[in-house]
């Protein structure tokens, strides 16, 4: 007997129909999907966005002392005095930190990575510029309401300047810090720094890179070299990140190495 007769084959009822709306979803909900849900790394950040935008910035207006050639300005950001309260109960740590300016790109990403990175709430950074001369310090009386030297404009615009960067980064976070933007024109800009390296004692000294030879982005500029070998406190010497060369420009680049050390350069 033929057993393949006994298999008998299944009934489909062709009546039965499954909607296909009434199986429920097994993949997550997108952004995509109507009645669009907010990720909750999403509303953290819209929380943070709001918290910063709620801590006020105040500032001192400019001192001016023309006889030191000096500007300064105090910046504070939140409630930095409910901070000083908690560093004074021994609730809160706080630190100093130090960061040479000199309006170039590279001081600006310095400025930018030392924000960003090593700032905490209720630590107090300074933003000095040393210049090592005075434009136009032949006074010029603009006026009664004016009788200010070109230096002590340009110390003024300076100070301006940088007291706009810090602020801007600044609105971009949620520290609660102080910031003293100064500016000095002096005879020796490195010797003045490491002055006042040793009188304020910071916790860290940061100031960006300038090589400006064949070897940029390897050898120290002199005044970081400097300030690397003779501060007191550490140094960190921040870099932007090294452009690509092509073939031809790495070529010019790295002649100059095969020319024995009578050709090199140091900043």
């Amino acid at each position: 007997m033929d057993r393949r007769a006994e298999l008998k084959e299944p009934i489909i009822n062709e009546s039965f129909q499954v909607d296909p709306l009434a199986i429920p979803a097994v993949h997550p909900h997108t952004n995509f999907d109507e009645g669009r849900t907010i990720d909750s790394d999403i509303e953290a950040d819209l929380d943070d966005i709001k918290r910063a935008q709620k801590l006020l910035v105040n500032m001192t207006p400019i001192v001016s002392t023309p006889a030191f050639r000096r500007c300064v300005r105090t910046v504070y950001r939140g409630d930095f005095a409910q901070m000083e309260q908690e560093a004074q109960n021994g609730r809160r740590r706080v630190r100093k930190y130090m960061v040479a300016d000199d309006l170039s790109d590279e001081a600006t990403h310095a400025l930018e990575w030392t924000v960003g990175t090593v700032l905490r709430d209720g630590d107090t950074l300074l933003v000095i510029f040393c210049a090592d001369q005075e434009l136009g310090a032949t006074p010029k009386n603009m006026g009664a309401d004016d009788p200010r030297t070109e230096g002590e404009k340009e110390r003024h615009r300076a100070v301006q300047d940088m007291t706009d960067r810090v602020v801007k980064l600044l609105r971009k976070t949620n520290l609660q810090v102080k910031v003293v933007v100064e500016v000095i024109y002096c005879e020796s800009p490195k010797h003045l720094m490491t002055e006042v390296i040793d009188f304020i004692s910071p916790t860290l000294v940061i100031l960006g890179g300038r090589g400006r030879r064949a070897l940029r982005g390897v050898i120290l500029g002199s005044f970081s070299n400097y300030l690397v070998t003779k501060s007191s406190v550490p140094v960190m010497v921040v870099r932007n990140r090294l452009r690509k060369h092509s073939k031809k420009n790495k070529e010019a680049v790295m002649r100059p190495l095969f020319g024995g050390l009578s050709h090199a350069k140091v900043d």
